[in-house]
């Protein structure tokens, strides 16, 4: 009798695992030519370079479409601009859901608005916009703002008239600042400057898409320190605590209607909750809080870093801006975000260093939330799908000498800005980056500002810079130090 249930349920176990591997076959046939791989690893051992430039040489052989395995999970590359417009544009509500990562459950238990979907994203993406928009985010207070950071950073890098200035040190504890008075009027511990910006440059560093401890989550269980991950997480705990401690400030001294800061018009959201949920609670509060904190500050700086390395090599882009300013602005006055109607080629300038030195190479990985029919193919429910923005900025079909730096593309005969549906440094569709605007003004008149007063040259002796990158979540410049020169009035 036992043999007989035994049997029976042997034949039980096979029969759903036919059933299986047929139903897996046909999810296979149908998706996206690909690579193959092994098993367990999946297509990780061929990542040699940046995964960014082997999905790159990848996509020469199955084109802008095509799939890989990453572990054991399939992954669907959007390598050219066709596949990104087909998938992130025509159906960005299918396409907008969010790959589960541990870590971002570690980090934020996925209350932020950059790792949710569904209704909470939706919910929290559309009160941390008007929250912005209720502390000034696009009215003239807010450029007074930035030009006051635009002022401390000329000031800093003032004092290296015909010396060499580190630039790596000279933008992110500035625009730390500004974004701090933002989130709460209650002022940072300054002797923690250095501490946030190595905590902010840790996650950068060690979040990459194709390391192993994402792959392979588990690996944060192996001694003696997870892969990194015990890094990663200390790291945070330096933010996390921080942010903490300000929300219960604020929590212990809230009156209504005394709104001040970005913290105080979330909270008065979350009271006017009879029963808090998602987005009304202190957890999203704190999740808002983290992104504003980690992403737009560190891919602002970033920017600015490559920016002036970019202009210290393209010695003519340099000087085209200059004399641009000189005859719009004058040299008696200091550009407003008012004069770039009149300043095509700065602003053209902007869009090139966007182009050319993608910051977040594959943005932030997608997930279809249904099953999605995509150039002749189907990509199933849960699908996790990465954007290759490299490679798009980067297509020889798409933009002339690609690799060149050429702030002209961006100009048409008449020398009016063209934006190109293609440029996509902040991504495109429903998951566009919400922080993009505050980012394009602080560009503008940091940028406009310095090169304004004072010109950035490489180093006359041993120590040039290099435009190779340092490999992260984001591509950092390696230090480099400029020579200074203050411009005469």
């Amino acid at each position: 009798m036992a043999f007989y249930i035994w049997s029976f349920t042997f034949s039980l176990i096979i029969a759903a695992f036919i059933k299986w591997l047929i139903q897996r076959i046909k999810i296979i046939t149908k998706l996206p030519p690909g690579p193959w791989g092994l098993p367990l690893v999946g297509y990780l051992p061929w990542i040699k370079t940046a995964a960014y430039e082997c999905f790159m040489d990848i996509g020469k052989r199955y084109g802008g479409l095509f799939c890989l395995n990453l572990g054991n999970e399939t992954i669907v590359i959007l390598n050219d601009w066709k596949a990104v417009k087909a998938t992130l544009i025509d159906q960005q509500n299918i396409f907008s859901g969010r790959k589960y990562f541990h870590i971002n459950k570690a980090f934020m238990q996925n209350k932020n608005v950059v790792a949710s979907d569904g209704k909470p994203w939706k919910n929290q993406r559309k009160l941390t916009i008007q929250c912005l928009k209720n502390i000034g985010l696009l009215k003239k207070s807010m450029e007074s703002r930035i030009v006051h950071l635009a002022q401390e950073v000329t000031e800093k890098i003032s004092q290296y008239n015909i010396r060499y200035a580190p630039m790596m040190s000279m933008f992110f504890s500035s625009i730390l600042q500004t974004h701090w008075k933002l989130i709460s009027e209650t002022p940072i511990d300054v002797s923690k400057l250095d501490q946030y910006e190595t905590s902010v440059k840790e996650l950068f560093k060690r979040f990459r898409l194709d390391s192993p401890l994402l792959v392979f989550e588990w690996l944060r269980f192996i001694p003696p320190n997870g892969f990194g991950y015990k890094e990663l997480m200390k790291a945070n705990d330096v933010i996390i605590k921080t942010l903490k401690k300000t929300i219960n400030s604020h929590l212990s001294n809230w009156k209504d209607g005394d709104a001040n800061d970005f913290i105080d018009y979330y909270i008065a959201e979350i009271k006017r909750q009879e029963v808090p949920e998602e987005p009304f609670t202190v957890d999203n509060l704190l999740g808002s809080l983290w992104d504003m904190f980690v992403a737009g500050i560190d891919t602002t700086s970033t920017t600015l870093q490559w920016a002036f390395l970019f202009l210290a090599f393209e010695q003519d882009a340099q000087r085209k801006v200059q004399q641009e300013l000189d005859k719009v602005v004058g040299r008696f006055r200091m550009p407003s975000l008012g004069d770039f109607t009149q300043l095509p080629y700065t602003e053209a300038l902007i869009m090139e260093v966007h182009r050319k030195q993608v910051l977040v190479p594959l943005s932030v990985p997608h997930r279809t939330i249904e099953d999605a029919k995509v150039l002749g193919y189907v990509i199933p429910k849960g699908t996790t799908c990465l954007q290759n923005i490299y490679a798009i900025h980067h297509d020889p079909t798409l933009w002339d000498e690609p690799d060149v730096f050429k702030p002209e593309r961006f100009l048409d005969q008449n020398n009016k800005v063209i934006w190109p549906p293609y440029f996509m440094p902040f991504s495109v569709g429903a998951r566009s980056c919400i922080g993009q605007n505050l980012a394009q003004m602080e560009l503008k008149i940091i940028i406009s500002h310095l090169l304004h007063k004072f010109n950035f040259k490489l180093p006359l002796s041993k120590g040039k810079p290099t435009l190779e990158v340092d490999q992260g979540f984001s591509l950092q410049p390696f230090p480099y130090s400029l020579l200074i020169e203050l411009r005469e009035d």
